[in-house]
């Protein structure tokens, strides 16, 4: 977008007269990028993504126990207040009208931002050798980007483990 020049001469080549502005081009900066700097998508390769998403499972195992005992807590207190509900939930509605929401329910009361943030805690630290020693000859910068990168791709992995829980 240009500037117009709105002068207050009565001489019409200076009026509505594009200013040049000098802008500069961010693709130069990109030019001067060393290109032997590592990348994050560089970082996982197929055995330490495998090696990730393992430990993201083995962590799961104990949530998933969890869950299906709050499950089953849950459907056996509807069974009890039949044909009242419990917390709006009919036991005459479970599962063709309400299992969603009962899913939902037991999620809630398991998996809390807290767990969440533990979980992620764990994972992170169980991966913290396998991390250094593929990121040894990196330069610092590089290290840190990969590892936000890192710490971004299990916390994504986490929340996916976590919704797929209801929708087992």
């Amino acid at each position: 977008m240009g500037a117009v020049c709105c002068c207050k001469r009565n001489d019409e080549r200076y009026s509505n007269t594009p200013i040049r502005q000098l802008s500069r081009n961010r693709s130069d900066d990109f030019s001067k990028i060393d290109r032997h700097e590592c990348s994050p998508g560089t970082i996982l390769d197929d055995d330490f993504e495998t090696e990730i998403i393992s430990v993201v499972a083995q962590c799961m195992i104990s949530i998933r126990q969890a869950y299906q005992m709050e499950l089953n807590r849950i459907i056996d207190e509807m069974r009890y207040f039949a044909p009242e509900s419990y917390h709006n939930l009919f036991f005459s509605d479970y599962p063709d009208k309400n299992g969603i929401q009962a899913h939902e329910m037991a999620r809630r009361r398991v998996v809390s931002d807290e767990v969440k943030q533990q979980l992620n805690d764990r994972i992170n630290e169980s991966i913290k050798l396998s991390f250094e020693s593929q990121t040894t000859d990196w330069n610092s910068k590089s290290r840190e980007t990969s590892r936000l990168f890192v710490k971004t791709l299990i916390e994504n992995l986490v929340e996916d483990a976590i919704y797929d829980l209801i929708f087992e």
